[in-house]
């Protein structure tokens, strides 16, 4: 576990550090954008160092990825157009092992692609570094990334999608949108990220919104059944079974976040970005009533989810008066609360991905890396 203590570790005293006061009384000369992307680059740093130096056995899927990796070594590309894992992942194993033939390398460029744009987009639109991290670490996404390499790569191709989102560049949107399909089918998903950006959801509809979602969560299970005969034979084939998966806790969360970001702040104050990611929100919401019932649900949130340490860290700088006040002290206890759980989890929970406790490639191991 000390691969994770330093990852949380350097980050928070270096938060400190450039917080704390000199002898002067004064603070030191940082900005506090640039003491914050200090934070976020630092923690981003050390993930991706983790996730290349990781052994093997470090997340449950690498086997399988590591055996599709040596066969398409031998494989003509005409030949891998007969293959059903999704071509995009294919054409870079191809790529990848023919400049350097090993498994550990192309976890490492994996790595390097999926982490830079994660890393650029919170360095960016944080406002709150060490709330960003926390909530990151708790979510879902966090594990996926030491595992599914296919779908990790199509999780970081939604940051270039939110950027042309954002910036109305409806063509690179649909262009990185097809990219992220073929790595992974799922992604499809994100083709709702543009009008869902865009809407303008406030306070004011929410006595139609939520009541909507109540009656979704109440027949969830047969909108889910209906939504399955849409989502292709193969995915229909491996994931398409309703069952009671009691996935509660993170829907639990998902809600206080979404009223939190609801309540907490004056819509006057809200720019369209805090809108458009709060919209994320609701998205998340809504598509984690299925997670209870299929595990395919949470592999779809993946592409909104990624942004949610986003929005939390944006509440307090738009709140007002007492809630101004209560922001910042529930911002604390978020921080506290979600370091803490993280280590509870890794030390108490199931680890359904195998991600704890960390192992270098050199430590000792049953499998071979060449």
């Amino acid at each position: 576990m000390t691969a994770y203590y330093i990852l949380i570790g350097i980050p928070v005293l270096l938060q400190l550090f450039l917080t704390l006061k000199n002898s002067t009384g004064q603070l030191l000369k940082v900005k506090k954008n640039n003491a914050s992307r200090a934070v976020i680059i630092t923690f981003f740093v050390i993930f991706f160092l983790l996730l290349i130096f990781r052994r093997q056995d470090i997340g449950i899927d690498l086997s399988n990825y590591k055996n599709m990796f040596k066969r398409v070594y031998y494989l003509s590309f005409s030949e891998l157009l007969k293959l059903k894992t999704e071509l995009g992942y294919l054409i870079l194993n191809k790529v990848v092992s023919k400049i350097y033939n090993n498994f550990q390398f192309f976890m490492g460029v994996v790595a390097f692609i999926t982490v830079l744009p994660l890393g650029i987009l919170y360095a960016k639109e944080s406002e709150n570094a060490l709330l960003s991290i926390a909530v990151f670490l708790n979510l879902t996404v966090f594990n996926m990334l030491f595992s599914g390499l296919r779908q990790s790569i199509a999780i970081a191709l939604a940051v270039p999608i939110y950027y042309f989102t954002k910036n109305k560049k409806l063509f690179w949107f649909l262009f990185f949108a097809a990219i992220a399909f073929f790595f992974h089918k799922s992604s499809l998903v994100m083709l709702i990220i543009y009008p869902l950006y865009h809407a303008n959801i406030r306070k004011n509809k929410l006595w139609v919104i939520f009541p909507v979602m109540f009656v979704g969560f109440i027949f969830r299970a047969r909108i889910f059944s209906f939504l399955l005969k849409y989502i292709g034979e193969e995915y229909n084939e491996r994931y398409g079974m309703v069952s009671n998966t009691g996935a509660y806790n993170v829907l639990v969360l998902f809600v206080l976040f979404l009223v939190y970001s609801f309540v907490m702040v004056n819509d006057n104050n809200a720019d369209k970005d805090f809108i458009g990611l709060r919209n994320f929100m609701l998205a998340a919401t809504c598509i984690q009533f299925f997670a209870s019932l299929n595990s395919v649900a949470m592999r779809v949130n993946y592409y909104f989810i990624v942004f949610i340490p986003i929005l939390i860290s944006k509440v307090y700088n738009r709140c007002e008066g007492n809630k101004k006040n209560i922001a910042l002290i529930g911002n604390t206890v978020m921080i506290s609360f979600f370091f803490l759980y993280f280590f509870y989890s890794a030390y108490t929970g199931k680890d359904i991905l195998q991600i704890f406790p960390y192992k270098a490639f050199w430590q000792k191991e049953v499998i071979n890396y060449l």
